[in-house]
């Protein structure tokens, strides 16, 4: 990472730290979310922008982990919150949004991520283009089977992305060799997928996917989502502490995070989802994500309940 980029990545996210956006925002979201209508949007969004920044700047400016796993946390909680609001808006179950319950090693947020399948299920003539290789949100689905450990079902996917070569889905390759490796339980093959994630050509190319405004010029945010959900899995491999932070990779949640933040008091976890202005499924509460003491949602059981 140059320095003269992670200097302008650390100017970037300090135009998120406005003492004064949290209490705005949050009297937005209260006067707005009392209207209904699903107006509140707006400002859920910038407060989960601002405690995205708070995470990474208490790490890479305060080089606080406790911090920025608290931080992580809310930003992660709110996110969720946003999802049970809207639960099937376009793009909502991309696989960026697990960078922060990632950073949190919060399990009840990656549980609940991992079982967020309802923005997947937009479908073109009947055709949901989760099945398509050609697809992001074929990839989309793929790391969240990963989080889940859904083995068979993301080893067959990864084997058919890997029989075929579209040339602008070049670049996961990569991804689907680590899905089928850890499907296979193959530790050699976890290492060498990883050195391929890890390298520095392709860590460039991936960084500058749209999604990662924040975190583009601090840290090579797809190769800490592949390290962590490797080492989740119990793989362990070296990871190029200029790229990936190696602090954030182990296993280990806080003793306790903060739910106090007024919207987050409003709400638990595993509440069932709103149905949305224009849902893109019937059924939607029944596609909410299940707390750990319950089955989790699969991939098998949302298709069984939106199809029938």
């Amino acid at each position: 990472m140059k320095k003269s980029d992670f200097e302008a990545g650390l100017r970037h996210i300090n135009r998120w730290l406005h003492p004064d956006s949290i209490e705005k925002n949050i009297a937005n979201f209260r006067r707005l979310r009392s209207e209904g209508a699903g107006k509140e949007s707006g400002p859920l969004l910038i407060l989960i922008s601002t405690f995205k920044a708070r995470a990474l700047f208490a790490w890479f400016h305060d080089h606080n982990l406790t911090t920025a796993k608290l931080n992580a946390y809310i930003a992660a909680r709110l996110r969720i919150l946003y999802a049970q609001t809207f639960p099937s808006r376009v793009g909502g179950a991309s696989s960026s949004y697990l960078f922060y319950p990632l950073l949190s090693d919060c399990n009840e947020l990656i549980h609940w991520e991992s079982q967020y399948f309802v923005p997947l299920f937009n479908s073109d003539d009947g055709h949901y283009f989760f099945l398509d290789p050609k697809t992001c949100d074929f990839q989309s689905l793929q790391f969240r089977l990963a989080m889940a450990g859904d083995w068979e079902i993301l080893g067959e996917r990864a084997e058919i992305f890997l029989s075929q070569d579209v040339e602008d889905q070049r670049r996961f390759r990569a991804d689907n060799q680590l899905y089928l490796a850890l499907a296979k339980n193959d530790s050699e093959g976890v290492s060498c997928a990883m050195q391929s994630l890890l390298s520095p050509k392709l860590m460039k190319a991936r960084n500058n996917e749209q999604q990662w405004g924040q975190e583009a010029r601090l840290v090579s945010a797809w190769g800490f989502m592949f390290a962590k959900l490797a080492r989740i899995h119990g793989f362990s491999f070296d990871v190029d502490k200029d790229s990936v932070p190696i602090e954030w990779i182990p296993e280990s949640p806080l003793a306790a995070y903060d739910d106090t933040l007024e919207p987050l008091k409003e709400s638990e976890i595993y509440d069932a989802f709103r149905v949305d202005a224009s849902p893109s499924v019937n059924n939607v509460s029944l596609l909410s994500p299940r707390p750990p003491e319950e089955n989790s949602l699969t991939i098998r059981d949302v298709i069984e309940i939106v199809d029938s």
